[in-house]
């Protein structure tokens, strides 16, 4: 590790999400001799990491009008949209979302920072990411319960 933390933060001060995620996949990838499944691991982690930063990017960068109720007048909505250019041209990207909708880009939020926290340990220990993550059925990873509960002392 750094001796001095000073560094570190010189080194990163500044950066965005996906500079930085980037440079996390790039130096794990060069330091660790990753095999087949420990890399589709990875690499899952990272694609789940970059949607998420698409998304916050839409949210943050849009415009958006709070308080539309859905058709079916059971859902407040929010309302946004976001300019977005290509090489054919400009548009703007149109969202709709409801309050779980917020909700869950927190949920995943938090998850992926615990297993991204996890993966760094595991690696930074030596150890391979498939004994202590799965993927389910639909190619997502994810961090088995066994290795999620604490046992509670109790006190005497």
């Amino acid at each position: 590790g750094l001796h001095n933390q000073q560094i570190s933060q010189a080194l990163f001060a500044d950066m965005t999400a996906e500079p930085l995620r980037s440079m996390y996949k790039t130096i794990v990838s060069a330091t660790y001799q990753l095999d087949g499944e420990d890399k589709k691991i990875l690499d899952n982690l990272m694609k789940r990491f970059q949607d998420l930063i698409s998304q916050r990017n839409n949210i943050i960068h849009g415009f958006w009008f709070m308080g539309v109720e859905s058709s079916d007048g059971k859902n407040v909505l929010a309302e946004g949209f976001k300019p977005h250019r290509t090489e054919k041209g400009s548009f703007a990207k149109q969202f709709k979302m409801s309050a779980k909708d917020f909700h869950d880009l927190v949920h995943e939020s938090e998850e992926l920072a615990f297993m991204i926290w996890r993966a760094t340990a595991i690696l930074g220990d030596n150890r391979e990411l498939k004994n202590n993550f799965s993927i389910d059925e639909n190619g997502n990873v994810f961090v088995p319960e066994q290795f999620r509960t604490t046992k509670k002392v109790k006190n005497t």
